[in-house]
């Protein structure tokens, strides 16, 4: 007896979920791109669509909704109201693809230590790689800014943004220290 198979559509909030859906695997590290491979070998891509988080019923659990007001709640048991409606808006444009597993960061410090002389590349080196480096300039930026640390900013643009700033800095902070005599001859303009 052959089952005839059902079409399946599949609904998330995360945009970055469904940019690593519809992207390349090879950029993305091991975790990830297990994780790809084995949605699209169950599921595939084809009917993957972006859920407003609002819309997204899994989302009253996780943000911590007492179990006993779930037991009533239409939008945990039914989803959101247009699910039901035979006029289903599939919407793919809020996408947006990422770089950020991608970017693979090859850096090569060059320390120069004087005698009674302190210099915050020396520590640099405290750090085990480059991103745990660039997340800890960039937290510190945004202390001594003033900004209220637990103020988050989740989206991938700022992200990527800040941590290219972190990294202007460290190379700053290295061509200062590594070049400071041919800086300070170099004609002030």
């Amino acid at each position: 007896m052959k089952i005839p198979t059902c079409q399946i559509f599949a609904w998330t909030d995360s945009t970055i979920v469904l940019s690593w859906l519809f992207g390349n695997l090879s950029r993305w590290n091991t975790f990830v791109r297990n994780r790809v491979v084995e949605i699209l070998d169950n599921i595939g891509n084809q009917n993957w669509y972006h859920v407003q988080s609002q819309d997204n019923p899994v989302d009253a659990a996780s943000r911590g909704k007492h179990v006993l007001d779930l037991k009533d709640d239409k939008m945990w048991w039914n989803g959101p109201e247009w699910l039901s409606t035979s006029n289903i808006k599939y919407s793919r444009s809020e996408t947006i693809t990422t770089n950020l597993e991608r970017k693979i960061i090859s850096v090569q410090v060059n320390l120069k230590q004087t005698s009674g002389s302190y210099s915050i590349a020396t520590e640099f080196s405290r750090c085990d790689n480059l991103t745990e480096l660039l997340k800890i300039i960039t937290y510190c930026k945004r202390f001594l800014k003033g900004r209220e640390l637990g103020n988050k900013e989740t989206t991938i643009t700022t992200i990527t943004r800040k941590l290219e700033e972190a990294l202007k800095i460290c190379i700053k902070i290295v061509q200062r220290d590594t070049f400071e005599e041919d800086i300070q001859t170099l004609p002030r303009s």
